[in-house]
């Protein structure tokens, strides 16, 4: 009896701890990758979309806040997201507004659009509003962009945040 109770306990403890370390390496392994636009120039600034894809290499069931986004250039945050504009296809939306990142798959795109006001362009580079305009009108020339992704990411044993930094080119 001892050593059943022994086998039992120790798978118990053996599976707990694979699943909890999957957790671990899923804080560390999810990936975002993002890619953006120049939607259209209006009176008020520059549109831009950001498009997101989030994979999950890890087979634990995750949900991911909606993130707050900041793009930034030349080390000054041109603008931050609004939340409430990020367009998440109901196939990967959860029952609480979350985007739902099922275990070794994509979420899908997940778009969100900034707008880009002149003033914020001016200040960080004259050029800067000519050459996105140039841009959406078919031209080479490309300006690199840092973007900021903020969340939180929702799992069954915790929460953690999820803080990134990449360098898109538009």
């Amino acid at each position: 009896m001892k050593l059943w109770s022994g086998i039992l306990i120790g798978g118990a403890v053996f599976f707990t701890g694979r699943y909890l370390i999957s957790l671990n390496r899923a804080s560390k392994k999810v990936v975002v990758q993002i890619s953006g636009r120049v939607h259209k120039v209006t009176l008020k600034g520059i549109e831009v979309f950001l498009d997101y894809n989030i994979k999950n290499p890890t087979r634990s069931n995750m949900e991911m806040a909606v993130p707050l986004i900041k793009l930034s250039h030349a080390g000054q945050v041109l603008v931050s997201s609004s939340m409430a504009l990020v367009d998440i296809p109901d196939a990967t939306k959860s029952a609480n507004g979350r985007i739902k990142i099922k275990p070794f798959q994509e979420t899908g795109t997940i778009t969100t659009s900034v707008l880009l006001p002149y003033l914020s362009l001016i200040g960080v580079r004259a050029n800067l509003v000519a050459t996105l305009k140039d841009r959406l009108n078919g031209g080479e020339k490309k300006i690199k962009f840092v973007i900021e992704t903020n969340t939180m990411i929702f799992t069954s044993v915790g929460n953690f945040p999820y803080d990134e930094k990449q360098v898109i080119e538009l």
